[in-house]
């Protein structure tokens, strides 16, 4: 495997050089954003070599992504906790993948350098990467789809060869190599022996492609098992295929549009979205005049090659498309894809290389026209890649700080899920100042959408009343009528008792803080258990542990081990827990209640 030093890899050269540029303009400086970089990379930074073996890997969840933390542990232990090296590494694996996609395009396209460029400049530059190499949790993604670009490089390598056993064995070591990092590539393998073999005996098929499914429906259900993912009763399934179907035309549309338009649309794509429906249009177009002029025309004997770069334009579509299968399906429960750009990560290099195949196909048809075509396709890339360019420009400085992030999305998109995440993660940074008008926001957005209403009466009046609680500018007598009077607002809500609880402590009244925190969460539970979400259950747990260290007693234990019991969602020692011990034992120092 050689790349010479021609105009093909001068162009990787540039557009590399190009692409780093876009995405590292705002400095080294990079941090793990917290929008599951904290909960996936930070607990690796207390890990060796041995406890990641036996202790990391055989935890739920953990097992199905380990060359992901593999990883990730070797750019901790060249660079400690130097968040930008975990970037630089994300941007190598990307790099790795594009110089194999390069590669394999200088053997598909030899004689067209100048659509080599347009394709490999389509793939560097799309602003779909955008969200992969910015996102260092993203890692599974590019540490998985090294192998596939390798694995994809060798299948065209060896187009004019075919399979041999040792080419099998490599191609399904490969494809392994890539489920331990992520699973999405967990069908590649049906293409790739689809496209070395094409003319294989119909038993042979069977017997191979019988094998392989066995190996990866086995692998999909473990992982669905150990994620808890798997719809296990049919009562499950079947209204999870009307699901399904709702996902399935919000992803075609949503990347429909923007696989041809470089738009910034936030990762988190609005469900029903009017973008959705542009897509879906245009693809409805697009297939009719695929349809009427280049199918139609390459059934003409005289456009055999164009009938030739149409089939190969059709495989390497589908190849594109069964990336797809383990995102979407019913029984797993992956239903996400249609949210966020990273899952188009494995599809976009054969979507890229259908898309020169059909240029191609074009070419010939219309050759009498052939020098205005060009002419024409010149100006719309160079229009295309100048939008994806500023798109990315303006994309990329998102991704550095979680809460722009996520007040991008919720101002812009209107989307509660990132109304939801923008006031979590900003408090428990101890932003409240920052939060007031969000939180106001979000409480009007869920006051009017009854999906949400549980948001509306417990995270979004919880956050409001703790934040009163937390402020040191407010006197602490006017604490309590602020908090109480967001009743008004909001309605009965017993969220706002974690609030006033703190409250009590800060003046120095524990035995008051007991008795409201005896109204709720405190109490012996003999109703049940209090639907909060994990978040609110975790903190109330970090309370109680924390109230009763302040004033220990048999009955403060009995009732914490019983929310344990009945909350078994909760945890003491995650950030949620931990924050609400601290925050309690702050409020009860503010009081003079311990030293």
């Amino acid at each position: 495997m050689k790349l010479h030093l021609n105009r093909n890899s001068f162009c990787f050269l540039i557009l590399t050089a190009i692409l780093g540029y876009l995405h590292f303009k705002n400095g080294v400086d990079r941090h793990l954003i917290d929008y599951d970089d904290l909960d996936v990379v930070r607990p690796l930074f207390k890990l060796n070599f041995e406890s990641y073996l036996l202790d990391w890997l055989p935890e739920r969840r953990h097992y199905a992504f380990p060359i992901r933390d593999l990883t990730l542990l070797i750019d901790y232990w060249l660079g400690g906790d130097n968040s930008s090296l975990f970037w630089v590494g994300n941007f190598f694996y990307f790099i790795i993948s594009a110089l194999f996609f390069a590669l394999s395009l200088q053997l598909l396209m030899p004689e067209s350098p100048l659509l080599y460029a347009v394709l490999l400049s389509v793939f560097m530059l799309h602003p779909f990467q955008t969200e992969v190499i910015e996102w260092i949790t993203c890692r599974k993604y590019l540490a998985g789809g090294v192998p596939i670009a390798l694995g994809t490089y060798l299948t065209v390598m060896w187009r004019e060869s075919g399979l041999s056993p040792k080419k099998t064995t490599a191609l399904i070591g490969l494809w392994l190599l890539s489920l331990l990092s992520y699973p999405t590539a967990v069908f590649w393998i049906f293409w790739a022996i689809y496209y070395l073999n094409r003319r294989l005996a119909f038993k042979t098929y069977v017997r191979l492609y019988l094998g392989l499914a066995v190996v990866s429906f086995l692998y999909l259900w473990l992982i669905g098992r150990n994620t808890s993912e798997i719809n296990s009763s049919l009562a499950n399934i079947i209204p999870a295929f009307g699901k399904s179907f709702h996902y399935a035309y919000n992803a075609l549309g949503r990347g429909f549009f923007n696989l041809m338009i470089p738009f910034w649309t936030f990762p988190y794509y609005k469900e029903d979205h009017e973008f959705t429906f542009v897509g879906l249009i245009l693809l409805f177009i697009t297939g009719l005049a695929l349809f009427k002029y280049v199918y139609l025309k390459v059934k003409k004997p005289k456009n055999r090659l164009a009938s030739a770069c149409v089939k190969e334009c059709i495989i390497w579509f589908c190849g594109g498309l069964i990336f797809f299968i383990p995102t979407v399906n019913t029984i797993l429960g992956f239903f996400d894809f249609m949210l966020a750009d990273r899952h188009f990560f494995f599809s976009i290099p054969f979507f890229i290389i259908a898309l020169g195949y059909l240029l191609q196909a074009l070419h010939e048809i219309f050759s009498p026209y052939s020098k205005y075509v060009k002419m024409g396709l010149l100006a719309l890339v160079a229009c295309w890649l100048m939008a994806s360019g500023i798109s990315i420009f303006s994309k990329a400085p998102l991704w550095h700080d979680d809460f722009l992030l996520m007040k991008d999305c919720a101002l812009n998109e209107k989307s509660p899920r990132c109304y939801s995440q923008t006031i979590r993660r900003r408090f428990f940074k101890g932003d409240c100042n920052g939060l007031k008008d969000i939180i106001l926001k979000a409480a009007e957005l869920y006051k009017d959408r009854p999906p949400y209403s549980f948001e509306y009466k417990s995270e979004v009046p919880f956050f409001h009343a703790s934040c009163i609680a937390l402020n040191l500018n407010i006197s602490k007598e006017k604490k309590v009528e602020f908090i109480e009077n967001l009743q008004e607002f909001y309605g009965p809500s017993p969220e706002i008792i974690f609030g006033l609880v703190l409250s009590s402590l800060e003046r120095g009244q524990l035995d008051q803080a007991f008795n409201q925190a005896n109204q709720y969460y405190l109490s012996d539970l003999t109703n049940g258990p209090i639907f909060v979400t994990r978040t609110l259950q975790s903190i109330y747990l970090g309370q109680i542990a924390a109230l009763c260290s302040l004033k220990p007693s048999p009955i403060c234990k009995d009732r914490f081990e019983r929310f344990q019991t009945m909350h078994g969602d909760a945890e003491l020692n995650n950030h949620a827990g931990s924050w609400g011990k601290e925050a309690t034992l702050i409020m009860a120092k503010r009081g003079a209640l311990i030293p």
